[in-house]
Parts: structure tokens; sequence; C-alpha cells
């Protein structure tokens, strides 16, 4: 079986080929944030984290190329343990993001050890039940943290998708709507793409109590 830098440069070529077709903003979004994930998981990648590398560029170039995405994070979760709980401490943080403004990097005031509140959390246990979650800025509660974090960056409604789940971490993407609520069609879109991720991720829901 091929070494991983084999299957690695293989990827990469094909991803080029993709890459040619979409935005410049995606361009560099995925060739930036694959180049940075190669660097740090050195030579110790399998098969399942090329998996899971092909399934996230799956969903960023299909969202990319839609005019109703403004913005795409990606997200990693964690307190040590893997599945939110409610009354425990949990941290979200960024690990890349893409703007639809050349030069935007949206990630950055989400990249730090941030925590969430209770309200975060129950949104975060309903995304690994349903696989996505709708948040519409306006009907959170008032004192909500990602309340807070949306009105500051101007997001009017966003939908959380489920990517992955481990014993220590929760990968999820956001994709947010600056402007206006997404449509049942465009939804209907966001929430194929991310399937086809996990299809590709070989990644299922996990079965929670």
């Amino acid at each position: 079986m091929p070494d991983w830098q084999t299957i690695a440069a293989s990827i990469a070529a094909l991803i080029v080929l993709v890459l040619g077709s979409i935005g410049v903003g995606a361009k560099s979004y995925i060739a930036a944030w694959f180049e940075e994930r190669k660097k740090r998981i050195g030579q110790k990648q399998n098969y399942d984290g090329m998996a899971e590398f092909a399934g996230i560029y799956n969903i960023a170039d299909i969202l990319a190329e839609e005019d109703f995405v403004d913005r795409i994070i990606l997200f990693n979760g964690s307190n040590g343990g893997g599945v939110p709980a409610a009354g425990s401490s949990y941290y979200v943080t960024a690990i890349a993001g893409y703007s639809s403004i050349p030069g935007v990097h949206p990630e950055r005031p989400y990249s730090g050890k941030l925590p969430v509140d209770g309200h975060y959390i129950n949104l975060l246990l309903q995304l690994c039940k349903t696989g996505t979650v709708l948040c519409t800025t306006a009907e959170m509660p008032d004192r909500a943290y990602l309340r807070a974090y949306y009105e500051k960056e101007g997001v009017k409604q966003s939908i959380m998708l489920f990517l992955k789940l481990d014993n220590t971490k929760l990968v999820y993407f956001s994709v947010a709507n600056y402007k206006r609520e997404f449509t049942p069609a465009e939804l209907s879109k966001i929430e194929m793409a991310a399937l086809q991720a996990r299809i590709v991720m070989r990644s299922e829901l996990p079965k929670l109590d």
C-alpha cells in the first residue's frame, strides 16, 4: 500500500485540477488549509486521515461556489472527552475559514480557545444527534454567547454541519449568510454537501443516549 506522502501528492494534484474551476477565494482557503494540515500530521497520517481531508475538501469546494454562502468556518470542539455535556466546560476553536470577500479571514475572531455557554452546548448536542443545526441570530437568547459572536461578525443566519466526532474532538462546519436567511432550497444544498462529506469521511452520527 502506498505511503501517505504518495497518497497526499496524488490528492494534491487532483485538488489543483479542481481548484482551477472555482473562485480565487476558495482556492486560497482550500490550498492553505491543505498545506497547514499536511505539515501538522507529518508522516503519521493514514488512510482515515486522508478520507477526512477528502470529505472536508468536498464540502468546501461545493459550498464555496454558491453565491448564497458568505463564509465557512471549520471548527474543532473539545473538553477532553469529545461529546459536549450540559453543565461541563467546553471550548471551540476555528481551524480554518473561507470568505466570499477576498482578503477577509472570518476564522480569526474564533481562533482562540473560546468558551461556550449552555445555549451553545445544547446546539452542539443537537448537532451530534441530527447532523445539522440552523442558527438565526435574531432568535437566540439575548445573552447567548453565540448571539454576541454573530452580532459582532454580522451573521444573519448560519447552519452548523456535523463532520466527525471521536474520543477527543467534535469537528463541524459553520456556513453563514451576512445579508439574509437561507431559503429552503439553499439549506437543502448545504445539507446535501455535508452528507456527501460524511460519506467520504466514513463518518456517522454518534448514538447518544
